[in-house]
């Protein structure tokens, strides 16, 4: 077994994902508290940018030793690209760098938003949960026959609302009711 197949056994062993489980919760309980006791983060900002940067720390490196092992250069069966999850991932602790590095996010035109994608960390766990996940791939999996049901709905509320017009579009034009 080489390198590359040991860590990613690793990585996929159930104790690791519970445990990866437990820090995604623990991050989003800590932007709770966050938001509830500080929600502009102008009474604490340095314990706010310490406890920041450890779980973006954490993530980093949770993202590269995932990265190790499923990042293959020979084949494209199992690689880390094919899997939007971890695209989603990737691209969550790219957006957090710059709180890391100390860039002014709100000196930056259109950054601010970034600060916002932390808060969706926490749809990793349908990830790491077979249950949450199978929920997640069934809601999706609707979408399409409930956007069909949105179209009918309206259609049908159009048809009432030309029947009303032509029924009652003179009622009351005297002035009376």
């Amino acid at each position: 077994m080489s390198l590359q197949q040991k860590i990613r056994h690793a990585y996929l062993n159930p104790r690791v994902q519970v445990a990866v489980a437990l820090l995604i919760v623990g991050n989003f309980v800590t932007q709770i508290f966050e938001k509830q006791l500080d929600p502009f983060n102008e009474k604490n900002p340095f314990f706010w940018y310490i406890l920041e940067t450890f779980w973006n720390s954490v993530f980093i490196i949770e993202l590269l030793f995932n990265m190790a092992g499923s990042f293959y250069f020979t084949q494209w069966k199992g690689h880390f690209l094919r899997s939007g999850w971890n695209l989603f991932d990737l691209a969550v602790v790219l957006m957090s760098i710059p709180f890391i590095l100390r860039v002014n996010i709100d000196a930056l035109q259109g950054m601010v938003i970034l600060r916002t994608v932390r808060a969706v960390r926490v749809f990793r766990l349908f990830h790491r949960i077979p249950s949450l996940n199978k929920i997640i791939i069934s809601v999706i999996r609707a979408i399409p026959g409930i956007l069909n049901s949105g179209v009918i709905m309206v259609v049908v509320m159009c048809i009432y609302a030309i029947v009303g017009v032509e029924l009652f579009g003179t009622y009351g034009a005297d002035g009376t009711y």
